[in-house]
């Protein structure tokens, strides 16, 4: 653990990657905020009080096409291992200044605040064991992350239903598409994806399996939330 602190608090690339990636964002926020990007990317119903709920998802779909992208070329050995610890650390930043903003526009996030200070906390916390691995297990500990970040894939469509539906295009054949494709995703990235991983991490990495337990069953939780809006709210509303 000594030896853990010590590495945290001596200046490193992964810091300078991780301060860039939080100034990236900040910037980002000043500039939706603060300029009239806002009334580009704005749905022009959209109240200004939930206009950061929109911020938070422009950072999601950055986040998580970013991330998809960059794990899915390190599994496929086509970008370094040095690479895929500078994706993971961008994540953190990611998950960092994502539950600032919740936390400093709490009342527009207030009912779903707590679940995210859990997810994001692991997103932020869990890259750390990575320190605790012996050198020849980094490999290994490198690929069972970038497989667990593979469940940004389903985000991606997700978040595009989301943009649809507060951009009033919610009603053609690209919502729908994009919203069998993010449930196929999901239950492959997430459910059956991380379901394996358990028995992998259980015998590889003992010590994680209890976040990764925890995490599976949130997604578990969250899929079934999907599959009830997927097949029974849309249905209603359009009767």
């Amino acid at each position: 653990m000594s030896t853990l602190i010590q590495d945290l608090f001596q200046w490193s690339q992964y810091h300078e990657t991780f301060m860039l990636n939080c100034l990236g964002y900040f910037t980002f926020y000043l500039l939706f905020n603060f300029t009239k990007l806002s009334d580009l990317l704005t749905p022009y119903k959209m109240p200004n009080s939930k206009k950061i709920v929109l911020f938070t998802y422009y950072c999601s779909t950055y986040h998580c096409v970013k991330t998809s992208i960059n794990s899915v070329l390190f599994l496929m050995n086509l970008i370094t291992l040095k690479d895929c610890h500078m994706t993971i650390v961008g994540s953190m930043a990611y998950a960092f200044v994502d539950l600032l903003i919740m936390t400093i526009y709490y009342e527009q996030f207030k009912k779903i605040w707590k679940i995210y200070v859990f997810h994001h906390g692991i997103m932020m916390l869990s890259p750390l064991y990575i320190y605790y691995v012996s050198s020849n297990e980094v490999l290994s500990a490198t690929r069972t992350f970038a497989q667990l970040y593979l469940s940004e894939i389903p985000v991606i469509t997700l978040n595009l239903n989301w943009f649809l539906i507060k951009f009033e295009k919610d009603r053609g054949y690209l919502f729908r598409i994009s919203s069998a494709i993010t449930l196929i995703n999901y239950f492959l990235f997430r459910i059956v994806n991380f379901t394996y991983l358990i028995k992998f991490v259980f015998e590889s990495f003992p010590n994680a399996v209890i976040p990764l337990m925890l995490l599976t069953l949130l997604n578990f939780v969250w899929f079934i939330g999907l599959c009830y809006n997927h097949f029974f709210v849309r249905n209603n509303k359009e009767k």
